[in-house]
């Protein structure tokens, strides 16, 4: 990157960059799956790697900044998702979830010439989901049973960034995905309500309905000072599929079916959030 002065510019975009992190921002809980950082240094930035995008693994966060990166990097990675859940209802005073680990393993590689402004990528990274399981929990239908669900999600992520300027670059990266889900919902619980069948319940159990899942990630880098960056990122939401699943309906207190039913199983309407964001990096 090349030196600058310090000047009005520096000045506004330093003031704009703190209006821009004080300014108070509505919070969603469901945007989606997606690890708040890959890489072991993005994770000891708290994920603030949208505008400090030097590594190998900023291919999946944003893709300009592999442009950055000089001559071929490889980057492997593993972590650790252990979520800690509970859960209550009218029967249920207080449940605690099975403790799991999720590792989630990232690995990769970047290659740039000297002479070329070009950047080549290419990772393998798992993206996100996670589970749940509620055992011994009491039903409303006078049984103990359980609830399990699970979401796993892995992409092949080849990327390409292009240096436009010494100090501004764009990427993109196209996410060639894999995503299954399984869940069971009181498994071992069937109820036929003789007085209004249509309230009857029986225990469902799904498991592996997946499918590829493909979307595409740009991102914008802008070395705006010595001590500012400036990125951004959109990804849109992937064309998902979930498909070729098995279920098994618990139908043993059905007066006409009496057993357990199995069904081939897909899933519609279920996908993972588009992404948009820009990052600040300011360095005294």
């Amino acid at each position: 990157m090349r030196p600058h002065t310090a000047g009005r510019l520096s000045t506004v975009l330093l003031m704009a960059a703190w209006a821009a992190v004080l300014a108070p921002l509505p919070v969603f809980a469901t945007n989606g799956m997606y690890l708040v950082s890959y890489g072991a240094e993005a994770t000891g930035r708290a994920g603030a790697n949208l505008a400090v995008s030097d590594r190998t693994l900023a291919l999946n966060a944003n893709p300009a900044g592999i442009a950055q990166v000089q001559g071929r990097h490889y980057s492997m990675n593993v972590s650790l998702l252990a979520p800690e859940l509970s859960a209550g209802n009218a029967v249920n005073d207080n449940l605690e979830a099975e403790d799991r680990l999720f590792p989630m393993p990232a690995f990769g590689h970047i290659r740039s010439r000297p002479d070329s402004k070009w950047t080549w990528g290419i990772g393998l990274v798992g993206q996100g989901g996670m589970g749940a399981t509620f055992k011994n929990a009491n039903t409303f239908f006078g049984t103990r049973d359980e609830t399990f669900t699970e979401v796993r999600f892995a992409t092949l992520t080849p990327t390409v960034a292009y240096a436009l300027t010494e100090d501004m670059s764009i990427g993109a990266s196209l996410n060639l995905g894999w995503a299954d889900a399984s869940f069971r919902f009181y498994p071992q619980t069937s109820f036929f309500n003789t007085a209004d069948p249509a309230n009857s319940f029986f225990g469902v159990a799904m498991q592996r309905a997946g499918g590829p899942q493909v979307n595409l990630r740009l991102g914008w880098l802008w070395q705006a000072d010595p001590r500012l960056s400036v990125g951004a990122i959109y990804q849109t939401e992937p064309q998902s599929t979930f498909e070729d699943g098995a279920m098994t309906v618990n139908f043993a207190a059905h007066p006409q079916l009496g057993r357990k039913v199995k069904y081939d199983a897909e899933m519609d309407g279920f996908t993972f959030a588009a992404q948009a964001g820009v990052g600040l990096a300011w360095r005294p």
